[in-house]
């Protein structure tokens, strides 16, 4: 009997932590599904576990934003400002011939270490580098119209694009965080074609009609979590860039 329970028990954590089936519809686009090692790009904000074995993700965002009067960056400009550095997790891949079009709807499978993270990450897109496109994740809208809501539990964020106010299609992808918080990724995709030619990212980009609303810098301020812990390092010099990390993702 006890050897019963235990097994069951033993069950039970492993679909809590292993991420969900694979469910990409037919004539989706795979942006990842994590179940292999790739390069991440980031900006030294995070611990990163990559390929746990169960195909997710798992990242604990450790930087919290702060800023710097000396810039004219803070709350006073409306803008977090050129000074900050984003706890980070991007890609950047060769997707434009593999996409050929642009899609309606990004799906994120993905879970909360404690739930509520919507209101501490932002969705970055970038095609060819434009960094203009940006949406705090409480604010992306989903395909039934309500707002994203990350849990403890795994769920499908079925964003769309077009009402989150983002491309159809990008080739750098980044999640930020602008204040210390843990989830896990599982598969993400693109759905449902849309009609723009996307085969040709510099061509694509210059064609978009979406309103450009900046990078990530340039969101509105949201107030600093008082529970969080400072940042674990100092920022990064004003003009530096993003380092592409190889082979320095740690095991989970």
């Amino acid at each position: 009997m006890k050897k019963s329970i235990a097994l069951a028990l033993a069950l039970v954590l492993a679909l809590a932590f292993a991420a969900p089936a694979l469910a990409a519809p037919e004539g989706a686009l795979l942006w990842d599904d994590h179940s292999t090692a790739r390069d991440t790009q980031s900006s030294g904000g995070m611990d990163v576990a990559v390929a746990n074995g169960d195909g997710n993700l798992h990242l604990a965002f450790n930087r919290r934003l702060g800023y710097d009067e000396d810039f004219g960056d803070g709350p006073e400009n409306g803008k977090w400002g050129s000074r900050f550095v984003w706890g980070n997790w991007g890609q950047a891949l060769n997707i434009w011939t593999a996409a050929g079009t642009d899609y309606k709807y990004l799906t994120i499978n993905i879970k909360g270490e404690a739930g509520g993270e919507e209101d501490k990450l932002v969705l970055d897109f970038s095609p060819e580098d434009t960094a203009e496109w940006a949406v705090y994740f409480d604010e992306l809208v989903l395909a039934d119209g309500s707002k994203a809501k990350i849990t403890t539990g795994w769920q499908e964020l079925k964003i769309d694009l077009a009402a989150s106010g983002l491309p159809g299609m990008t080739n750098r992808m980044h999640i930020r965080a602008w204040t210390p918080c843990t989830i896990d990724l599982g598969e993400m995709y693109f759905s449902e074609a849309g009609t723009a030619d996307a085969s040709d990212g510099a061509a694509y980009v210059a064609a978009l009609t979406v309103p450009k609303m900046g990078g990530p810098n340039n969101l509105p301020v949201r107030e600093l979590k008082a529970d969080a812990p400072p940042a674990t390092d100092p920022q990064t010099p004003a003009g530096d860039k993003e380092t592409k990390r190889n082979g320095n993702n740690t095991a989970f």
